[in-house]
């Protein structure tokens, strides 16, 4: 199997080894920017997946509307409750959190009010009756604490979630403001790695296993640079030039960790 990752730090890797039996991922991404560069969903979307994207740049949700027809595209924000936030606009850094935009240099940024929903309404409105989640990833600039704050893990239960821990822009840690929620509900820390932590839910605690494989994978990749076909993202080429990895000691053309 030749592996193509679009994601900064791998993330869809890591997600695809736990979750490689699944023939059709459907996922829920906040904060999912663009359709392609730096993107968690966009290898499960070519491999037949399908979800939610949430995204309240006006111009990066008319890019997913364009590229993701099978996916529901969102230009709204998610929060604590149903209401109006500004958002300050900032490009992958764009934010509502207060806290964010006190310590950063926003002034010039452009500011809009947005429609703020919880992810509970999201799934209730566009999700059919129980389905399954199988991860959604959080990535909101400093908004983290919010989002959670709005799950009702009764009715929205992603088997995965992924989510930046850092403070934005620094490699400060944050996940102690926000980690509590989800560990009164059920959830267990998968594994941690760069900018992010992996939470999965308590019933389903066999994928652990599976991601602390992806971060092994990883690893090795790098090594061997021959059981994976690694996409690296090109502003130049529109975000579709790849580069392809060879060499290595794997001469066989399958990947060293499905065999395939």
């Amino acid at each position: 199997m030749r592996f193509y990752s679009y994601a900064q730090e791998y993330e869809d890797l890591a997600l695809y080894l736990a979750l490689r039996d699944i023939k059709k991922i459907f996922y829920i991404d906040v904060g999912a920017n663009d359709p392609t560069y730096l993107s968690v969903t966009k290898f499960f979307y070519l491999g037949g997946g399908n979800g939610i994207n949430i995204e309240p740049l006006r111009d990066k949700c008319g890019q997913l509307q364009a590229e993701r027809t099978r996916d529901i595209n969102l230009c709204v924000g998610i929060g604590a409750k149903e209401g109006e936030k500004e958002l300050v606009c900032s490009g992958t850094g764009s934010t509502f959190s207060m806290e964010t935009i006190r310590n950063g240099e926003f002034e010039k940024c452009p500011r809009h009010k947005k429609k703020i929903f919880t992810l509970t309404q999201i799934y209730e409105q566009y999700c059919k009756e129980k389905q399954e989640v199988h991860f959604c990833k959080i990535d909101v600039e400093g908004f983290e604490k919010e989002v959670l704050e709005g799950c009702n893990f009764h009715i929205f239960r992603p088997w995965i979630f992924v989510i930046e821990a850092m403070k934005p822009g620094t490699s400060i840690p944050s996940y102690k403001e926000w980690e509590d929620i989800l560990l009164k509900n059920g959830y267990v820390l998968g594994y941690d790695k760069g900018i992010n932590r992996y939470y999965v839910d308590e019933r389903k605690e066999y994928l652990q296993y599976d991601l602390i494989k992806g971060k092994v994978a990883k690893k090795q990749a790098y090594a061997l640079r021959t059981c994976l076909f690694l996409c690296v993202p090109s502003r130049e080429a529109g975000f579709r030039k790849y580069t392809l990895w060879t060499g290595g000691n794997n001469r066989s053309g399958a990947c060293c960790f499905c065999h395939r």
